[in-house]
């Protein structure tokens, strides 16, 4: 999540309430649209951007608030949004969208280092990650918070892996979390986005009836038959 990212990289954020907040501009449609689609956000987590009037909107862990333009390439929050664990100043952020190295990324400024969300493309999914779509279970547990639930499945024409997470500090009890995964073969996918976290490779292992998904020290079984 937003605010966990920020803690672990930098500790809580600066707030400089001095700062005052560039003017709206006016874009046509048509530009707004250019930037709508999905997105690899934290840690991999498939967000969306649509248009919304004459500004953006974006939803990520179950909350949603407006982009306002300011510039042709540049939108600022509307409104003030606390993110669970801490309550982010918004009003010290921006979303820049370019294209970096032939891929299109939005990135978000204004910590005290960027973060980039690239674009996720809609592309092919092997019948092979297909057959594989259903309900998963894993024993593997990690210190700071356990799988309660999880399900390999497609949203919006895009492979993902979404989970419960139970936190075992009891800071934020549970957490629902959309992963984007893109498949490179009938075997492997990769975590969708360019930042810290994203990359991984996702292996499938097929047996008879039984399917597991392993990633980062994780070992997940597929629940039922195929």
């Amino acid at each position: 999540m937003l605010e966990l990212a920020y803690a672990t990289r930098y500790g809580m954020p600066p707030h400089d309430s001095a700062k005052r907040a560039p003017d709206p501009v006016q874009l046509p449609r048509d530009k707004l649209a250019r930037y709508a689609g999905h997105y690899a956000m934290f840690n991999g987590q498939l967000g969306s951007i649509t248009v919304d009037g004459d500004q953006l909107k974006t939803s990520l862990f179950d909350r949603s608030f407006t982009l306002q333009p300011v510039s042709a390439d540049t939108f600022v929050p509307k409104a003030s949004v606390a993110f669970g664990l801490i309550s982010i100043p918004i009003d010290t952020l921006s979303v820049r969208f370019q294209t970096v190295q032939g891929k299109d990324v939005a990135v978000l400024d204004g910590l005290p280092a960027p973060f980039a969300f690239e674009r996720v493309l809609l592309a092919e999914i092997p019948d092979a990650w297909r057959n594989r779509v259903g309900k998963y279970q894993t024993d593997t547990t990690d210190e700071q918070f356990d799988f309660k639930q999880a399900e390999l499945t497609t949203e919006s024409g895009i492979l993902v892996f979404k989970a419960v997470l139970a936190s075992k500090n009891g800071a934020d009890p549970e957490a629902r979390v959309t992963f984007a995964l893109q498949a490179v073969s009938d075997d492997e996918a990769v975590v969708a986005g360019i930042g810290n976290g994203e990359g991984g490779v996702v292996r499938a292992m097929d047996s008879g009836n039984s399917t597991e998904l392993v990633y980062s020290g994780f070992r997940f079984a597929r629940t039922g038959n195929r």
